[in-house]
Formats: C-alpha cells, structure tokens, sequence
C-alpha cells in the first residue's frame, strides 16, 4: 500500500510528537527525496536537529524551508533562533526581522531579536525589542530579564 506524501507527514508528525525523533528524522528524510523543497518536512526536521543541538544543520534545514516558503513567518523565526545559536547575529537579525514583518503579532521573534541586538551590543534598540515582545505578552520571562540586562 502507497501512502502520499500529507500522509507520511502526518505520520512523521505523530513520531515527533511522541518524542521518536529517529522515525520521525527517517520520515521526514523519505518525503524530501521524493519533494525535495517541502517546505514543511524541511522545517520539521531543522527542529529536530535542532532540539538535538545540530545547530548548524538545522540552520541549513530552515533556510531551506525559508527559501521554499518565504513568508511563512515560523520558519524564518525558526531560522534566526538557529544562527543566533551558531553566534550569526547579523543573519539571525535579518531572518528575525523579516518574521516580524510578516507577521507582527508574534512575541517570539521580537525576543530573540532583542537577545541578537544585546548580544551584538546594541543595547537600546536590544531594550525596544524586548519590550515590544512584553508588549504582546507580559509573561515573556526571557523578555523581562534580558531588559535588566540592557
């Protein structure tokens, strides 16, 4: 029997929910050789190298799925957290701001854009970040206490 490629997805999803990362990997990996820019199995396996601390191929594996779906603002968000871990502040900024571009409700992106900036030193706008993301959600812990920081 012959499952398509939404519902490999699926399946590949259901494993990485139940935190079996392998399968899920393996799945993933069987959709992209059949759609080699599915922007999703792209996504959902950089989070996978990333929950393992692969931080440079995720990085790899979300600007490909940025490349495939640019406007999908999760993906570039999930692509500035990578290379913000690599210490690529200036690309993870980038891949951050285009984020908050498309879509300017998101908390996450504004905080990670705020601890890019603090790192690189720019500590004002690093503090106008951080607080528009406290803005969108007063409980951002890691918003809040990077602000003590600047």
């Amino acid at each position: 029997m012959t499952i398509t490629v939404a519902q490999a997805l699926e399946q590949a999803v259901e494993h990485h929910r139940a935190g079996r990362f392998e399968e899920a990997e393996l799945v993933y990996r069987q959709i992209l050789e059949t759609v080699p820019n599915h922007h999703d199995a792209l996504h959902l396996l950089g989070m996978i190298a990333y929950q393992s601390g692969k931080h440079a191929e995720a990085a790899d594996l979300f600007g490909r799925a940025v490349e495939s779906a640019p406007r999908v603002a999760l993906f570039q968000h999930h692509l500035g957290v990578a290379l913000g871990a690599l210490g690529r502040n200036v690309e993870a900024a980038v891949a951050l701001r285009a984020a908050i571009e498309i879509e300017p409700s998101m908390r996450g992106p504004r905080t990670e854009l705020g601890l890019c900036l603090l790192r690189e030193g720019k500590y004002g706008e690093a503090t106008t970040h951080l607080n528009e993301a406290l803005e969108l959600d007063p409980g951002d812990a890691i918003a809040a206490r990077n602000i003590a920081v600047c």
